[in-house]
């Protein structure tokens, strides 16, 4: 019994002490190494991932010199995501330069491939043009973007882009389709769904009520009632599609015509709402 209790001890003991060892021998450590353009001057981008993921390991770039792998001053650290990156300034053009990342996993070194890469002179463009380059300003160092979808801004509010430019994000993306065969009414030119006659009876009625300059209440009222009517005759859409398509309408009729149609496009689309089920 004690030579078998001792046996366990012993065993347990080892593999206490060999867990860190082999934690860092099965890590595996990835790198690539791009030119990127820049406005001012070309750059170095390293990147590359850490499997098992590790947060907030260090990873270190090393450079190889006259056959000797020598230290930098570039490192970092990885990210949740499993994921890290490393950006340089180009010094060197012309001339193949070898690099390699380092990893600290458990007092250990975890090595990745070497990788080779020369420096090409580049036209260097425009300072003054932005849209040929992505600043990476969003959280953890990534691309900052929103989603512009319709349901993120409800009532069709309008989006100011340029405001989203100067806090920072690059990109948008919006939903296009929701797995079904059913485009967004938004997408439909007016001239698509109404016949021609219709759209001369909406044009001279809108001219008409405008002749004194302003169309008040009952005759905003009016167009909204008229609008309904042609879209209720659309067969095959949902209740949800005739009112986008009224909303759409509406704003494509009146917008140009009525200087506060921004103002006044939310009590419209409330009075759409509210006639179409």
């Amino acid at each position: 019994m004690r030579i078998k209790s001792l046996v366990i001890a012993c065993a347990f003991t080892f593999s206490v002490l060999v867990s860190p060892t082999s934690s860092a021998a099965t890590s595996a450590l990835s790198m690539t190494v791009k030119q990127t353009p820049n406005a001012v001057e070309p750059r170095i981008t390293l990147y590359g991932t850490l499997k098992p993921i590790k947060s907030g390991a260090k990873v270190s770039i090393e450079i190889q010199k006259n056959g000797t792998w020598n230290p930098t001053k570039l490192s970092t650290q990885v990210t949740r995501a499993g994921t890290w990156k490393v950006v340089k300034p180009a010094t060197v053009f012309e001339t193949k330069v070898r690099y390699r990342a380092v990893a600290s996993i458990n007092n250990k070194k975890v090595l990745s491939p070497m990788r080779t890469i020369s420096v090409e002179k580049m036209d260097v463009p425009a300072v003054s043009d932005p849209a040929l380059f992505i600043d990476v300003a969003g959280p953890g160092g990534r691309i900052h973007g929103a989603d512009v979808s319709r349901w993120q801004h409800p009532n069709d509010a309008k989006i100011d882009f340029i405001k989203m430019y100067e806090n920072g994000l690059r990109f948008v993306f919006i939903k296009a389709s929701d797995t079904s065969e059913k485009v967004d009414t938004q997408l439909i030119p007016v001239k698509d769904v109404i016949e021609e006659e219709s759209k001369k009876c909406l044009d001279t009625l809108i001219e008409r009520f405008l002749d004194d300059g302003v169309i008040d209440n009952n005759e905003l009222t009016e167009i909204i009632r008229v609008v309904i009517e042609l879209v209720e005759g659309k067969i095959g859409l949902s209740g949800t599609q005739k009112k986008s398509l009224a909303l759409s309408i509406m704003r494509q009729f009146l917008e140009t015509k009525i200087p506060n149609y921004t103002q006044i496009e939310t009590q419209i689309s409330k009075s759409i709402d509210f006639a179409i089920k």
